[in-house]
C-alpha cells in the first residue's frame, strides 16, 4: 500500500490527513508528484520510452518522476525517482516550475538535473521503461505532440523555443478571433461563484468591445507565433499619473509557458514609455497564486489585500533610476549564471578571487519583501554557487552578506536587493600561473583589501565559474 501526504492547492500540507494510491481523492485535496528533466553537460536531453504494457506505451517521456511518499518532500522524491527510473545519482536538482492539475488532484513540481554522467550508463526499470535516447534541444523542440506523453512536457518544450511575444492594438476582428476559442478560467472565479463555461456569440463580443470603448480602456492583443493567445487591458487610466493592468489568456493551453510574464513585461514598458504613465496597479484574486507570482517576478510590489483580492504596484522611477534594473549589455558581460528569478555576476572587485553578486531580477528593496519562490530559489542558488566556488577555485568557506548601505547615502534611497559572496581560502589560488593569497583567512573579510587581479586572470576566473554553473 502506497501512502501519500495530502495538500491544499496552495501547496500547504494538510496535517493529520493521508491519501492512499488507488483511492478517490476528495475535492480540494491534492497529492504531490515530482518530475525531473535530465540535461547532459553537453546540452542534450534524456528521453525514456514507456513500456508497451503501460498507458501511453511506446511514447517518450522527457522526465523521470512519480508520486511523493508520505513524509517525502518534492526534492527528496525527485532524487529517488531519478535514481530508480534512470540509475542517475544526483542531488544537484533545480526547481523549474509547478503545475496544478485539478482533474486528477495533483501538484506537479518540476526539476532540472544537469549531469555529466556516462551517457550509456542509463538504466531501464522493468515494467516501466523499454528504451532511452539522448536528443539535442532542436530535436526535442521538433518532436510531434503525439510523440511526447504529457501536456506538461509539451509546455516544457515550448519554453525551450525562441520567444516571439509581441503586443498589438486589439481590433474588432481580432476580438472575434480571440473569443471563438476562449475558455473561462476557473482561477478567476471568486470563492462561492459557480463556474460557467464561456459560449461564443457575435453579440456578446460586440458588447464586450463596446464596454472597453465606453470605459476608455486600451486593449492589446498578445501575439505568439502570429496567433492571438491573450489580451492585455490598460484600464482606470489617469493620464500622466496611473493606470491598472489586466491580463487574460485565451485558454489553459497557454498557461505555464512564460507567455503571461513576457506580455506583462512588454505592457509595463508600453505604459511607462508610450503612455508616459509613471505608476501601474494590478490586482489578483487571493487564490490566484500563479498571477501573483508573475506580478512579483516582473517587479510589482504587494501593497495590500482585502477579503477577496491582493493589490500590487510598480513605479517607473524605482525601475528607471535603478542601476540593477537597467543593465547594459556591457554590464552583463560578466554574468556567470541566470536562474528564473536571480542573476549571478562576477564582481568587479576581485579582492577575494571569485567574489560574486547575486541580484534579484525584480526591483525589491529588502530581504523581508522576498516571495516564497524567491526565497526557495535563493536557497538553491546559494548551494549551487558555494559548491562551484569550492569545486572550481578551492574555497574553504564563503562569506555571504546583504548590507545595502550604499543606497542610503542618496537623498532618495532606491535600494535593489543583492547579495555578495566572498570566497575564503586557506591555500593560495592559482590563476594563469599567478598566486593569490587570502591574507585575512580565519578573520572577518577586509572591506577595503589591497591587491588587484589582471584583466586576463579575471576573464579566466569568469570562464571557469560560468562553465561549471551552466553544466
Amino acid at each position: 500500500m502506497e501512502v501519500w501526504d495530502a495538500y491544499i492547492k496552495e501547496f500547504e500540507k494538510i496535517e493529520g490527513m493521508t491519501l492512499i494510491r488507488g483511492e478517490a481523492i476528495p475535492d480540494g485535496v491534492y497529492h504531490l508528484v515530482s518530475d525531473v528533466i535530465v540535461r547532459h553537460a553537453d546540452g542534450t536531453y534524456l528521453l525514456m520510452q514507456r513500456d508497451s504494457r503501460k498507458h501511453f506505451g511506446g511514447m517518450w517521456e522527457a522526465t523521470a518522476g512519480g508520486s511523493a511518499l508520505k513524509g517525502e518532500g518534492p526534492l527528496a522524491c525527485a532524487i529517488r525517482e531519478l535514481r530508480e527510473e534512470t540509475g542517475i545519482e544526483s542531488e544537484e536538482l533545480t526547481e523549474v516550475g509547478r503545475v496544478i492539475n485539478d482533474d486528477n488532484h495533483t501538484i506537479y513540481v518540476e526539476f532540472l538535473c544537469v549531469t555529466d554522467c556516462e551517457k550509456e550508463c542509463v538504466s531501464l526499470q522493468e515494467g516501466e521503461t523499454s528504451a532511452f535516447k539522448w536528443v539535442t534541444k532542436d530535436e526535442l523542440i521538433s518532436m510531434k505532440k503525439d510523440e511526447l506523453v504529457t501536456e506538461r512536457m509539451q509546455r516544457f518544450v515550448d519554453k525551450l523555443k525562441p520567444s516571439n511575444i509581441r503586443l498589438l492594438p486589439m481590433t474588432a476582428e481580432m476580438y472575434h478571433c480571440f473569443f471563438m476559442e476562449y475558455e473561462n478560467d476557473p482561477d478567476l472565479y471568486l470563492e462561492g461563484q459557480e463556474y460557467v463555461p464561456y459560449t461564443f456569440s457575435e453579440e456578446k463580443v460586440q458588447r464586450y468591445l463596446q464596454r472597453q470603448i465606453d470605459l476608455k480602456r486600451i486593449p492589446l492583443a498578445i501575439i505568439s507565433d502570429e496567433e492571438i493567445v491573450g489580451e492585455i487591458i490598460i484600464k482606470n487610466i489617469e493620464p500622466h499619473k496611473c493606470a491598472t493592468l489586466g491580463i487574460t489568456l485565451k485558454n489553459a493551453k497557454y498557461k505555464d509557458r512564460g507567455i503571461g510574464t513576457q506580455a506583462e513585461k512588454l505592457a509595463v514598458r508600453y505604459v511607462f514609455d508610450e503612455l508616459d504613465i509613471p505608476t501601474i496597479f494590478a490586482d489578483t484574486i487571493k487564490t490566484n497564486t500563479r498571477s501573483q507570482h508573475v506580478l512579483e517576478k516582473i517587479g510589482f510590489t504587494f501593497i495590500r489585500e482585502d477579503e477577496e483580492f491582493k493589490y500590487y504596484r510598480i513605479d517607473r522611477n524605482s525601475m528607471d533610476n535603478c542601476g540593477w534594473c537597467n543593465l547594459s549589455e556591457e554590464d552583463k558581460r560578466f554574468q556567470v549564471f541566470e536562474s528564473t528569478l536571480w542573476s549571478v555576476f562576477l564582481s568587479d572587485e576581485q579582492d577575494y578571487i571569485g567574489r560574486c553578486i547575486l541580484v534579484l531580477k525584480r526591483h525589491c528593496g529588502s530581504l523581508s519583501e522576498l516571495t516564497d519562490d524567491e526565497w526557495e530559489e535563493l536557497r538553491m542558488l546559494i548551494c549551487k554557487v558555494e559548491a562551484c566556488l569550492k569545486t572550481v577555485l578551492g574555497a574553504a568557506l564563503c562569506n555571504w552578506s546583504c548590507l545595502m548601505n550604499s543606497f542610503y547615502k542618496e537623498s532618495e534611497p532606491n535600494p535593489h536587493l543583492h547579495i555578495h559572496v566572498r570566497p575564503r581560502y586557506d591555500e593560495p589560488v592559482m590563476v594563469n600561473g599567478h598566486s593569490y593569497v587570502d591574507s585575512e583567512f580565519g578573520h572577518h573579510y577586509a572591506v577595503k583589501k589591497d591587491g588587484e587581479i589582471s584583466v586576463k586572470d579575471k576573464e579566466e576566473v569568469f570562464a571557469r565559474l560560468k562553465k561549471w554553473l551552466e553544466c
